[in-house]
C-alpha cells in the first residue's frame, strides 16, 4: 500500500517536468527576439519593386514637395541583420542610407522617411514585424510581412492612409 502512494508522486513529477519544458518553450518563442527571428527568416538583402499610395504616406507623416520627388525615384534596398536578440535594418537608397539597431519589445529611436525622429518600438506578432513610430506630428505603424521567405511585403500606416511596398531578396 506505500508503495501504491509514491507512484501518483513518481507520475506527478514527470509531468511537472513536462510542463516546465512547455512552459519553458513558450516563453522562449514568445519573449526571445533570436527565437522569433529564426522563425521569420527576415534575415537578408530585398530590393524594392513596387510601392503603391507611398506618395500619400509620405504627405501624411508631413514630408515635404522636394523629399517625395526623391523618394518616387528612389528604389530602395533593405538589408536586415538579426543576431541574437538585436536586429538591425539598413536602408539604401541612391542619395542617402538609414540604418537603425533595436532588440524587439524595447523602446528605441529610428528616423522617419521624413527626416523626423520618432520613438519606436517593434514587436513580433506571426510572421510580421510590426515596428510602431510615434512622433510629436504624427504615429505610424510599418508591418514587415514574411510569409514568402523569397519576399517581404511592408504595410505603412498613419491616420487614414496605407502605402504598400513590395521587395524581393536578392
Amino acid at each position: 500500500m506505500h508503495s501504491k502512494m509514491l507512484r501518483p508522486a513518481v507520475s506527478i513529477r514527470k509531468q511537472a517536468a513536462l510542463w516546465s519544458s512547455v512552459f519553458t518553450l513558450a516563453a522562449m518563442m514568445t519573449t526571445t527576439p533570436a527565437f522569433a527571428a529564426d522563425a521569420l527568416n527576415a534575415s537578408g538583402t530585398y530590393t524594392q519593386v513596387s510601392a503603391d499610395n507611398y506618395d500619400e504616406y509620405l504627405k501624411a507623416i508631413g514630408a515635404g514637395l522636394q523629399q517625395r520627388q526623391a523618394e518616387k525615384i528612389a528604389i530602395p534596398t533593405v538589408k536586415i541583420e538579426v543576431s541574437d536578440d538585436k536586429w538591425t535594418i539598413t536602408t539604401t537608397t541612391s542619395f542617402k542610407t538609414t540604418k537603425v539597431s533595436f532588440r524587439i519589445g524595447e523602446a528605441f529611436e529610428s528616423t522617419a522617411p521624413n527626416g523626423e525622429s520618432v520613438k519606436s518600438i517593434a514587436t513580433i506578432d506571426g510572421n510580421n514585424l510590426v515596428e510602431q513610430q510615434t512622433s510629436p506630428n504624427f504615429t505610424a505603424t510599418i508591418t514587415r510581412i514574411f510569409s514568402d521567405p523569397q519576399k517581404m511585403e511592408e504595410t505603412l500606416q498613419t491616420k487614414a492612409v496605407v502605402a504598400t511596398r513590395a521587395y524581393e531578396k536578392k
